[in-house]
């Protein structure tokens, strides 16, 4: 309860300092020569800042130490300042030291020279527009304790190509990834439940991919204009697809939309033109039409596409309304019916107690239904969850 406290009063405290997080209290060289400025917040802890209200106070290859004497005190570095590198064009290189658990407001914003960076796994949380225009920036390393990505975190870093989210975050901000456009691939844990509006928008190389279950909805504009956009798999679990989600997404020309989604956005696919779509929805709800004016898919789509759904339910969709715009409706067998017997039911939970009997190695992913690389009894679950539709 006490450490809670302090933590807590250290956030007031720091809060208040970084208006006025000017030219500190302290500006010390470290061991490369290089001087930092800080600020006290008690405690003999120090927040990293920058030299005076113009910014750019930084340039070349800084290394923060993690504590150091300054007149016989002995002082621990612990949060980055908001503003404190902000538009330090010549930064080329940081060294953020394990003692940090806090990175502010902006704190990178601008550093167009800076090529990478190592959030260190000290640091727990940051503030919005952490690096957003850092421009040069190819390599990136996310602490393995962070839980969000907050809002523009990553926003037009354009050579940022490559990205993997630590099992640790459970949110990721609305524009966190925003107009990064070389980014090509991104890999979403299942630890991650939201995922915010416009958070992936203009990512135009992006290739593919994998919403898992964990997220229940795709926010409106989240992969808007991801023109380089070719696999999106969207697992079971995901319920609402809001607007703009995929507009303009105009290398995509199939998806497959889980029986949990209960909710088609208008516009939501706007400018793509799918072959084929695969719904396994079993109870067909409302979408917005061929002639609403805000089709959830494009005009072409509804006349040219071949929509598949499951078995017995195509009288469902051709007359529901939206759905029965398609002109071409197939009916295909469900992916659950896993010995074809044209239903799902205890046989079919066989199936899956049959296959974990195998080593992991030798089982089929034709049965790993939640797509976690392994069949076990959550798979189980989802045949019963079924059953009981």
């Amino acid at each position: 309860m006490k450490q809670s406290f302090l933590h807590i009063f250290l956030l007031l405290l720091l809060s208040m300092t970084a208006e006025n997080a000017s030219a500190g209290d302290i500006a010390v060289k470290n061991e490369d020569g290089v001087t930092i400025y800080y600020k006290s917040y008690g405690n003999n802890e120090l927040m990293v800042t920058y030299r005076d209200n113009n910014y750019n106070s930084y340039s070349g290859n800084v290394v923060i130490p993690d504590k150091f004497e300054y007149n016989g005190t002995w002082y621990k570095v612990t949060t980055i300042g908001d503003n404190a590198f902000l538009n330090s064009t010549g930064l080329t290189s940081v060294t953020i030291p394990n003692t940090v658990w806090r990175l502010g407001n902006y704190s990178f914003k601008g550093c167009t020279g800076l090529t990478s960076v190592i959030i260190p796994n000290s640091v727990t949380e940051t503030g919005i527009n952490v690096f957003q225009d850092c421009t040069s920036l190819a390599s990136l390393t996310i602490s393995n304790s962070l839980g969000t990505i907050e809002y523009s975190m990553f926003e037009s870093c354009s050579k940022l190509d490559n990205v993997t989210i630590p099992g640790s975050v459970t949110k990721i901000s609305s524009r966190a990834f925003y107009g990064c456009s070389a980014l090509t691939s991104i890999t979403i844990p299942r630890s991650v439940t939201s995922i915010g509006g416009a958070s992936f928008r203009y990512c135009s190389s992006l290739k593919t991919i994998t919403i898992p279950g964990s997220v229940t909805s795709i926010e409106p504009s989240t992969f808007e204009d991801c023109s380089g956009l070719e696999t999106v798999n969207l697992e079971e679990g995901l319920r609402a697809i809001e607007g703009y989600a995929f507009s303009r997404c105009s290398s995509l020309t199939t998806i497959t939309i889980p029986r949990s989604v209960t909710s088609i956005k208008f516009y939501a696919f706007q400018g793509v033109d799918f072959s084929t779509i695969t719904s396994y929805i079993k109870n067909p709800f409302a979408i917005y039409g061929k002639t609403s004016g805000m089709g959830s898919f494009s005009v072409n789509t509804f006349e040219k596409s071949t929509l598949f759904v499951l078995a017995g339910t195509l009288e469902k969709y051709q007359s529901t309304e939206g759905w029965k715009d398609f002109a071409n409706i197939e009916e295909v067998s469900d992916p659950y019916d896993l010995n074809g017997d044209e239903k799902v039911s205890t046989a079919d939970i066989q199936v899956i107690i049959n296959e974990m009997k195998k080593s992991e190695t030798e089982q089929s992913p034709d049965y790993d239904l939640n797509s976690d690389g392994k069949v076990t009894t959550a798979d189980i679950q989802i045949i019963i969850n079924e059953m009981k539709l």
